[in-house]
């Protein structure tokens, strides 16, 4: 299916913003990290001379989601350095008590912390205050320096899979709060975190998976232009790395996704949970049923207007024009722009 997209407008203090990149600059992957799979083309972003950009990709096997043509990891290691979160400004820090709430029953005595992408620090300040020695990384020059402000020199400006691959300590906790769908491999980026956790360590993981967006607002225009949301796992990957890791689940939620995990076996008063239990696999009917309702092709035809359709999504009002297969199938959906460059959107 064709989406022809003849305008994009977002509002004045959006923290996003589409930029212009050039289609020799990316770089192909089409292969899932999480069974080694190949992946199936879900949407693709073009422009007037054929050139692609961003293409997401769907594993038919596992349900894991991913960008199979991207921009590079030293491109993205400088926009996070950089221009990460750039337009977010006279940004406050205050304390987050929410998983030191969450986490602490699950601690026996305090010891090493560790925040992957810790932002400005928020939630590393209430174990600080507890007596636990605090560790942050973050990406984001700007925001890092924010965080060791009130920190102290614990905190670093690198990705999480540099540090991992150069920190001489253990940790009694690790956790990535919203940190592993803005990575190219997260299940490379777990794999490091559980070797730098002590012997009955925790580690608390909240995501955006890929099924989250199938009930949501967010839009499978926006999701395919999104660059910087670079992995979308399912629940049927995180269970076989789970395994292979010996992680045993001490607490599960559905929406939003957040698991917390003890590395071997649970201490005498913990009883495992399984996150299989009532999962559903994603299977391309749900992302062409994600699709139709998102881009509205579940109205009917006299009420589009000849195809035009006008989406909003998050205070940005997107103008396509659709053209519809005649067999009536929507996967792959191509965004085509007319322009030279390939749009992509940042944050």
């Amino acid at each position: 299916m064709k989406v022809f997209v003849e305008s994009w407008r977002s509002a004045e203090k959006d923290h996003c913003w589409l930029a212009e990149s050039s289609s020799k600059d990316y770089v192909d992957d089409p292969v899932c990290y999480g069974c080694g799979s190949p992946m199936e083309v879900i949407s693709e972003i073009i422009n007037s001379n054929g050139r692609r950009g961003l293409i997401t990709g769907f594993c038919p096997y596992c349900g894991y989601t991913k960008r199979i043509r991207n921009l590079p990891e030293d491109w993205y290691t400088e926009h996070f350095s950089k221009d990460w979160l750039k337009n977010r400004t006279n940004e406050s820090v205050t304390e987050d008590r929410y998983l030191y709430e969450l986490l602490t029953p699950f601690l026996r005595g305090k010891g090493r912390v560790l925040d992957i992408g810790c932002g400005i620090g928020s939630k590393l300040i209430p174990f600080k205050r507890a007596g636990f020695d605090v560790y942050g990384v973050e990406p984001s020059e700007k925001r890092s320096s924010t965080a060791a402000e009130i920190l102290g020199n614990n905190i670093e400006t690198a990705t999480g899979e540099r540090y991992l691959a150069n920190c001489p300590y253990s940790f009694d906790l690790i956790y990535l709060f919203n940190v592993i769908q803005f990575t190219k491999n997260p299940f490379n980026l777990l794999s490091m975190a559980v070797e730098k956790l002590d012997d009955s360590g925790i580690i608390c993981i909240r995501a955006g998976l890929f099924s989250s967006h199938l009930d949501e607002k967010f839009g499978f225009c926006q999701f395919s232009h999104f660059g910087v949301l670079r992995s979308f796992l399912s629940v049927h990957s995180l269970n076989k790395l789970f395994s292979d890791l010996n992680l045993t689940v001490l607490y599960y939620t559905k929406k939003p996704f957040v698991v917390v995990l003890r590395k071997g076996w649970p201490v005498m008063d913990e009883k495992p949970i399984s996150i299989l239990k009532g999962a559903k696999k994603i299977t391309r009917t749900d992302v062409e049923r994600y699709v139709k309702k998102t881009l509205k092709l579940n109205r009917p035809r006299i009420l589009r207007k000849q195809g035009k359709q006008k989406l909003n999504f998050h205070r940005r009002e997107i103008m396509v024009k659709i053209e519809e297969s005649f067999d009536n199938k929507c996967l792959p959906v191509s965004f085509i722009y007319d322009t030279t460059t390939v749009p992509i959107l940042l944050k």
